[in-house]
C-alpha cells in the first residue's frame, strides 16, 4: 500500500529537489507525490491514510463482508521526470477517490449503522473533504445508458463514451446510474482541485522553462470540460427519470445525501472552473507583459507558436445546452437549498 507518512520532506513555501531534473524511481514518485500532496493538498493526503487504513473484514450490523485491499495509489503514478509526476497527480487522486467511494462506506456502516438501514441496499461513501464524507445509500435507479439516444451527436463529448455508450454491465457511471454519475462528477472534481493547488509548483518551475505552465494548463484541461459533462448526464437523467421512470425520478429527489453530494460537488467544482478561467486570462496578460507571445485560440492554450489543448469548445456547447429552461429547472429543484 502507499506508505505516505515516512516520505514526507517538506522544505519551505515551494518544493526544492535536490534531483531536480533527473529521472525518477518509483521510490522518489512516491517521496515527491506524499510532498506535493503535503505542502498543497493535505486533504487529498487524509483521503489516502484513511483508504490505506481500511481493514479487509466488516461487521455491520448482524452481517460480515469481507472488502478486497484497495489498489495501491501509486500505480497511477507515471513518468520518469519531476513534470511528469506532477500531471499524473490528478489521475491519483481521481482513480483512488474511486476506491474510496466503492469501500469506505463499509467503515462508515460498521461505526455507526442508521437507523434505516437495509440489508439488501448497496452504499457509497463519497469523499468531499476530511469533515465531509457522506454515506449514500442506491435507491431506484435505471440503466443511464438508456441516455444513449437522448443526446444530440453534436453533444456527444469526449465523455460521452465510454460513461453512457457503448453499454458496459460493470462501469458505475452506467449501472449504478445517478450514483455512478456521482462518483465520477466527483472524482473528477478532486482530480482537478489537486492540479489546481499545485499551481505553485507550476509557476516555479516555469522560471527554468516557461512551458512548464502549459503542462499545468494541459491537465486542468482534460478535466476542465468534465464538470459541464457530468452536470449535463446527471440532468439528463433526471430529464428521462422524470418522463420515463417516475419511481427512479422520486427516489433521486428523497435521497437527501445523494442530493448533497451533488449541490458541493456542483458549487465546489464551479467555483474551481470560474477561477481557473480567471487565472489563465491573467497568465496570457502576464506573458504578452513581459514579451512572451501567449493567447487562448480554437480551444488551445499558446505560447510562441506552440499550443495545448483546453477543451472549451465542447465545454461552450454544453453551457449552451445547459441553458435550456428544462434542465435549469431540474438543476434548481435537485440542489439542496440548505447546503448550498
Amino acid at each position: 500500500m502507499f506508505k505516505l507518512k515516512p516520505l514526507l520532506i517538506i522544505v519551505s513555501d515551494v518544493l526544492t529537489h535536490a534531483v531536480y531534473g533527473q529521472r525518477l524511481n518509483k521510490r522518489r514518485q512516491i517521496s515527491m507525490a506524499s510532498e506535493l500532496m503535503e505542502m498543497y493538498h493535505p486533504d487529498a493526503m487524509r483521503m489516502l491514510q484513511k483508504l490505506s487504513g481500511l481493514p479487509n473484514q466488516f461487521k455491520v450490523g448482524n452481517l460480515t463482508y469481507r472488502s478486497s485491499p484497495p489498489t495501491d495509489p501509486s500505480q497511477w503514478l507515471e513518468g520518469k521526470s519531476e513534470l511528469d509526476l506532477l500531471g499524473s497527480m490528478n489521475t491519483m487522486i481521481h482513480e483512488s477517490h474511486h476506491g474510496f467511494t466503492s469501500s469506505y462506506y463499509l467503515k462508515l456502516l460498521e461505526d455507526n449503522l442508521p437507523e434505516d438501514f437495509d440489508e439488501e441496499s448497496t452504499y457509497r461513501s463519497f469523499y468531499l473533504s476530511e469533515r465531509e464524507i457522506i454515506l449514500v445509500r442506491l435507491d431506484e435507479l435505471y440503466n443511464s445508458h438508456e441516455l444513449k439516444n437522448d443526446i444530440p451527436k453534436r453533444l456527444r463529448t469526449f465523455r460521452y463514451d465510454p460513461y453512457i455508450v457503448p453499454r458496459d454491465r460493470y462501469l458505475s457511471s452506467q449501472v449504478s446510474s445517478i450514483y455512478g454519475l456521482m462518483n465520477e462528477f466527483n472524482a473528477y472534481y478532486q482530480g482537478t482541485l489537486m492540479t489546481m493547488q499545485m499551481y505553485p509548483e507550476y509557476l516555479s518551475r516555469s522560471k527554468r522553462n516557461i512551458k512548464t505552465l502549459q503542462s499545468f494548463v494541459q491537465h486542468i484541461g482534460h478535466s476542465y470540460g468534465a464538470f459541464f459533462e457530468f452536470k449535463y448526464f446527471t440532468l439528463m437523467y433526471l430529464k428521462r427519470a422524470e418522463a420515463e421512470h417516475p419511481a427512479a425520478y422520486k427516489a433521486s429527489l428523497k435521497n437527501m445525501a445523494l442530493r448533497e453530494v451533488y449541490t458541493k460537488v456542483h458549487i465546489r467544482y464551479e467555483e474551481l472552473i470560474n477561477t481557473f478561467d480567471t487565472l489563465l486570462l491573467k497568465t496570457v496578460d502576464d506573458l504578452n507583459n513581459s514579451g512572451i507571445k501567449s493567447e487562448i485560440r480554437d480551444g488551445f492554450f499558446w505560447i510562441e507558436g506552440y499550443g495545448v489543448g483546453i477543451m472549451n469548445e465542447d465545454s461552450k456547447k454544453l453551457i449552451e445546452a445547459l441553458n435550456n429552461p428544462k434542465l435549469q429547472g431540474l438543476h434548481q429543484e435537485f440542489l439542496l437549498e440548505s447546503k448550498r
